[in-house]
């Protein structure tokens, strides 16, 4: 038996919920999806990690959205890449 570490746990954890998301909220027609940077704007705030996003409406859309979310996940992963390096890191 291979031990897991707590990381390659977490990691599992999050990339099942993101397939969940990203295949269980189809919206062909895109309803209520928003519009401009929204997106840029939910990634950064959650990179972040500003607490008040879980209380935003278009937040809400996004995790109940796959094509939103897809894109938000693009968004936050660019986001990520820009970030500066910690030099504990």
């Amino acid at each position: 038996m291979t031990h897991v570490t707590p990381r390659e746990q977490w990691n599992r954890l999050q990339e099942q919920i993101q397939k969940g998301i990203l295949e269980g909220y189809p919206n062909p027609d895109r309803n209520g999806c928003p519009h401009g940077n929204v997106l840029v704007e939910l990634a950064l705030r959650a990179a972040r990690f500003d607490d008040s996003i879980e209380e935003d409406p278009q937040w809400q859309h996004v995790t109940h959205c796959s094509p939103c979310y897809g894109r938000y996940l693009e968004e936050f992963q660019l986001v990520q890449m820009r970030r500066p390096v910690a030099a504990s890191e």
